[in-house]
C-alpha cells in the first residue's frame, strides 16, 4: 500500500486583490478565487457576482429541449404527477429547487427528491423509481445526473413511466461488444455554442478550459423518442 501524500499545487496568479476587494465589496480571497479562474476584467467579475436573467445562455440551445418542454406542457395540462429527482451536490440541488418551483408556479403537480450520498449513491436508480412510483408518479424529471443510467431509464419504461433526463455530463452508448464509450457531446442543430468554452465539434477552443454543455435526452410511455 502506497503512503505517498497527495501534491497540491496553489495556483498564485499576480494581481491586485485588495483593490479588487474594494471595488467590488468582497474578500480578497474571493478576489483571488475569481483571477484563479480567469475572471480578471470588471465587466467579467461584475457579472459573475451579479448576472441577471437576460445573460444566461438560451435554454433553447440544448438538444431536443422543445420536444422536453412539449412533453412537459402536456402533463402539467392532463394533471400528471411530475417527480425532480436531483443530486446532492450543490448543482443537482439548486437545479431540482429550480425545477420543483417553476413546475409549480405554472400548475404542475410536482414534488423532488435527492438522493442520499450513502443510501442511494449518485443517480437515477430502480429504488428511486419504485419510491417515485410509489408516490404516483407519472414523470419523472432529472437533473444533473440520468444521462448514463440506461438500465434504469429502461426499467422506468418498462414500468410505463415518461423519463426526461436533463444532464451536463458525457453521453454513453454501448458498442457492440458491450464496452461502454463515450460520445461527442451533442449540441443543438445549428452548431451553436456560444460562450459554452468548446467549439460544436467536441474540441477545446485555443485558450479556454473544455465544458461540456448541458443535455436533453427524452423518452416517453416505453418507447424512445428521436428527434
Amino acid at each position: 500500500m502506497s503512503t505517498q501524500k497527495e501534491k497540491w499545487m496553489v495556483r498564485n496568479k499576480k494581481a491586485d486583490f485588495k483593490e479588487i476587494g474594494r471595488r467590488f465589496c468582497i474578500d480578497q480571497v474571493l478576489a483571488r478565487i475569481l483571477v484563479n479562474r480567469g475572471i480578471t476584467e470588471d465587466r467579467e467579475i461584475g457579472k459573475y457576482l451579479g448576472g441577471t436573467l437576460e445573460e444566461l445562455h438560451s435554454p433553447h440551445l440544448m438538444k431536443d429541449m422543445d420536444l422536453l418542454v412539449e412533453s412537459l406542457q402536456e402533463k402539467i395540462h392532463s394533471g400528471k404527477r411530475i417527480h425532480v429527482i436531483g443530486d446532492y451536490d450543490i448543482d443537482g440541488i439548486m437545479s431540482a429547487y429550480v425545477l420543483l418551483t417553476g413546475l409549480s408556479r405554472v400548475g404542475g403537480v410536482a414534488d423532488a427528491a435527492i438522493p442520499h450520498r450513502m443510501k442511494d449513491g449518485y443517480g437515477i436508480n430502480e429504488n428511486l423509481i419504485d419510491r417515485a412510483r410509489e408516490m404516483g408518479a407519472d414523470t419523472i424529471l432529472t437533473c444533473d445526473n440520468g444521462i448514463a443510467a440506461l438500465e434504469a431509464v429502461a426499467y422506468a419504461k418498462s414500468l410505463g413511466m415518461t423519463v426526461l433526463v436533463t444532464d451536463h455530463h458525457d453521453i454513453p452508448y454501448v458498442e457492440e461488444n458491450g464496452e461502454t464509450e463515450t460520445k461527442p457531446e451533442v449540441w443543438d442543430d445549428t452548431g451553436s455554442g456560444e460562450g459554452q468554452g468548446e467549439t460544436p465539434e467536441g474540441g477545446a477552443e485555443e485558450g479556454t478550459e473544455p465544458e461540456t454543455p448541458a443535455v436533453v435526452v427524452w423518452y416517453e410511455d416505453g418507447s424512445e423518442v428521436d428527434s
